[in-house]
């Protein structure tokens, strides 16, 4: 779900684990806050909403990666297996 959000220009929030940590670089490709802590997750939104340009930017980045790995997003969950 992370990487098809992604690809349709969806700028993705998620907890930290090991997982999302491999998938999503924090403040590159999307955004990760620590598991539990609403408060930060909601911080996280709250500063998007006043910097668009940043949320453009992370958005930009993580198509453009998505981009560059040149095999179909809908494939990638079975690739982390």
């Amino acid at each position: 779900i992370i990487f098809r959000a992604m690809a349709v220009g969806l700028v993705v929030l998620a907890p930290r684990s090991p997982l999302t940590e491999r998938m999503i670089e924090h403040q590159q490709t999307g955004l990760l806050y620590s598991q539990g802590n609403i408060p930060e997750a909601a911080s996280i939104l709250y500063a998007l909403d006043k910097n668009p340009n940043e949320l453009a930017r992370i958005r930009t980045n993580a198509q453009n990666w998505l981009a560059a790995q040149k095999r179909n997003p809908l494939e990638w969950t079975r690739l982390l297996g």
